[in-house]
């Protein structure tokens, strides 16, 4: 049962987001680099997704449908470092870096924000 996912592009961005995953332990968390794989783990959470933290460029995550599929999972979707205008548009969260551990495991306990719409 997978909690949450982290998506990102490369290592390179995997590596960068090192206190992410350190905020992610003791949750059920799976962390992928490639699209498809993410929709899979998506489609496989079957009600259980909470969270979601992609990275940019968001144009590739609404083209590869994962923006989509997570919508559908009810999750909360917390794009990092989008800005706040783009994030209203879609409808999602962002946290914006350089961010701690801490800062995430807050945003992890706190309530859902509203979307809009």
């Amino acid at each position: 049962m997978v909690q949450a996912l982290l998506y990102t592009r490369n290592v390179l961005e995997a590596e960068d987001l090192s206190d992410m995953l350190r905020a992610l332990r003791g949750w059920e968390a799976a962390t992928c680099r490639d699209v498809a794989v993410a929709l899979e783990v998506v489609a496989r959470a079957e009600g259980s997704l909470k969270m979601a933290f992609v990275t940019p460029p968001v144009a590739i995550l609404e083209d590869s449908g994962l923006l989509v599929a997570l919508r559908g999972t009810g999750a909360r979707i917390v794009v990092i470092d989008l800005d706040a205008a783009a994030a209203a548009t879609l409808g999602v969260e962002t946290l914006a870096r350089p961010f701690t551990a801490a800062q995430v495991r807050r945003l992890l306990g706190r309530a859902p924000r509203v979307r809009p719409g």
